[in-house]
């Protein structure tokens, strides 16, 4: 399955440990938007405007090509997260929400999404 993994710029090791985890049970990541940031997470808050409009280019394209998008929503400060949760909701992908959000929205009740609590129990939510 092509999967998109998002989370919290800071939870970035995070991320990378799922997108592995799923890796290595041969599901295919569609952009693996953590080489961004893995040498300096501030990197993506200083970039000039043309990387950060790449970046973003790509992170929509990674959920856009994914069959599924796994949301780690347990941080707080989640914006990048929250859009990416938008652009899954409105390309209709099955969405997972890992975790509570800080700020609960009517849309982590949208019919199309599994919620789990941990990151343990991606794999069983993972849709056949």
């Amino acid at each position: 399955m092509d999967i998109y993994v998002a989370g919290k710029t800071d939870d970035w090791e995070r991320v990378r440990r799922v997108q592995d985890s799923l890796a290595e049970l041969g599901h295919m990541i569609t952009y693996d938007w953590t080489v961004n940031v893995e040498d300096d997470v501030d990197t993506g808050l200083e970039a000039d405007d043309r990387v950060r409009r790449e970046w973003a280019d790509d992170d929509q394209l990674g959920v856009k090509q994914a069959d599924l998008a796994i949301f780690l929503v347990e941080s707080e400060g989640l914006s990048g997260t929250l859009i990416e949760l938008g652009m899954a909701l409105a390309y209709e992908k099955e969405i997972i929400v890992v975790g509570v959000p800080e700020r609960n929205s009517v849309f982590f009740s949208n019919s199309s999404i599994t919620h789990v609590p941990h990151e343990d129990d991606i794999i069983a939510a993972i849709p056949e």
